[in-house]
């Protein structure tokens, strides 16, 4: 697996979490809720998601063009 892809298991979850979101503007550990305490590296996370998303391995998210005042990625969650 590359350094920077998602396993399966890791986009289905995404997958699953991203169509439980009702649409708007999302941090990925607003996205993950409880669920991004359990990540080993968030940071590493978060840039294994992005790429995902940039990708287009992932359907309804798109990564927004500006992060947060700490420096957190958005993403734009369209639903359906």
């Amino acid at each position: 697996m590359d350094k920077l892809s998602f396993s399966e298991e890791e986009l289905a979850e995404a997958a699953a979490l991203v169509s439980q979101v009702l649409p708007g503007v999302y941090t990925a550990k607003q996205v993950y809720g409880p669920r991004w305490k359990e990540k080993e590296s968030p940071t590493d996370f978060g840039l294994r998601l992005k790429a995902a998303v940039e990708a287009g391995h992932l359907t309804g998210i798109e990564v927004h063009p500006q992060k947060t005042g700490s420096n957190a990625i958005r993403y734009i969650v369209r639903g359906g």
